[in-house]
């Protein structure tokens, strides 16, 4: 399921719909509940989105946030098998979208 298209960001209704199905229906069908991870990947859209809605009800998510240019200096470890560090101004992947396409 597409969590959001940015059309519907403003829609309560399809912003309620998402999250309900989040709570109704993805977050029960994990088969370990205490081990298992649920893994959204998304460009927020509006503060009530499924991120916001799933960090209003546990805050402990652990958030991998990539702009498409720095705002700031940025350092993560997605896993144990990496590291990634980034400089303000730095692009997130120039051969995709060079810098003069990010900025318009």
């Amino acid at each position: 399921m597409i969590p959001l298209k940015p059309d519907d960001a403003m829609s309560e209704t399809r912003r309620s719909a998402v999250n309900g199905w989040y709570d109704s229906t993805l977050s029960s069908r994990l088969d370990q509940k205490t081990e298992d991870s649920i893994v959204i990947v998304m460009q927020r859209l509006h503060c009530d989105d499924l991120v916001g809605h799933v960090l209003e009800r546990d805050p402990s998510w652990r958030i991998l946030n990539l702009p498409a240019i720095a705002e700031e200096p940025a350092g993560d470890r997605p896993g144990p098998w990496a590291v990634y560090r980034r400089a303000i101004g730095e692009v997130l992947h120039p051969a995709r979208e060079p810098r003069a396409r990010s900025t318009r």
